[in-house]
């Protein structure tokens, strides 16, 4: 009976340590997804904003005040952590944060002109470009007729 509990033993330890590795991923992330990294660029008749996240989720935008501001939603973010790295280009003349509730907040994007959401996708990693999980935002003048072109890779 003892040799069968020794033998048992190394599948036990790995269940433990799987369990464990689990309970921290939860404590790490309660159900909420982290902001990692901003950047913007500029392409023809758009503004790029890209958010790294930890992790691809939904979001909403709704455009506001006749395109003066775009309402960024992400269900569970926590924007603290990134927000003060925001800094104006293109059409974004600035961002606010409004937090709602204990750890969910809405990002303000407030537009030099008026402005419209011309693209929002999410891109998953790209190991090649070294690259995480990310949420992407095209911004076009509100007056631009018709619809913008998708910005080419670069590559």
């Amino acid at each position: 009976m003892m040799m069968a509990t020794w033998r048992m033993m190394p599948a036990v330890v790995a269940m433990l340590i799987s369990a464990g590795a689990q309970d921290v991923h939860a404590a790490e992330r309660p159900g909420q997804t982290q902001t990692r990294d901003t950047r913007m660029g500029e392409h023809p008749s758009l503004t790029r904003l890209v958010l790294d996240v930890s992790e691809l989720t939904r979001f909403y935008t709704h455009v506001a005040d006749d395109g003066m501001r775009i309402l960024v939603g992400i269900p569970s973010v926590d924007w603290e952590a990134n927000r003060h790295r925001l800094k104006p280009f293109g059409l974004i003349a600035r961002f606010d944060f409004m937090r709602r509730g204990l750890k969910r907040g809405l990002l303000v994007i407030h537009a030099k002109a008026p402005a419209r959401v011309e693209h929002q996708f999410t891109l998953g990693p790209d190991p090649a470009e070294h690259r995480g999980n990310r949420l992407v935002l095209d911004l076009a003048p509100r007056d631009l007729p018709g619809k913008a072109a998708m910005p080419k890779r670069k590559g």
